[in-house]
């Protein structure tokens, strides 16, 4: 999923986040824009993966130690105002 950070005067994002929880066995984690394009890859630890989200990421991969691919998927992203 994709987690924004936002300016809570101006509402601007300020900084964004790529959070993935997979099955343990992902190692490796993907990225691709909406034109299929590789962007990135990066390892993941027993499925759990926080990284800055690549510029234009519409997809993502998830790979097993074995190189099994678990498919792609596109990125959820829910903006939830807390009121704080």
């Amino acid at each position: 999923m994709n987690c924004e950070v936002v300016d809570v005067t101006t509402g601007a994002p300020m900084s964004a986040s790529l959070v993935v929880v997979a099955p343990a066995e992902v190692t490796l984690i993907r990225t691709y824009d909406s034109e299929r394009t590789f962007l990135s890859e990066h390892a993941a630890v027993d499925g759990i993966l926080v990284v800055p989200l690549p510029l234009g990421t519409d997809t993502v991969e998830a790979v097993t130690a074995a190189g099994v691919t678990l498919g792609r998927v596109e990125l959820l992203g829910r903006m939830v105002d807390f009121g704080d």
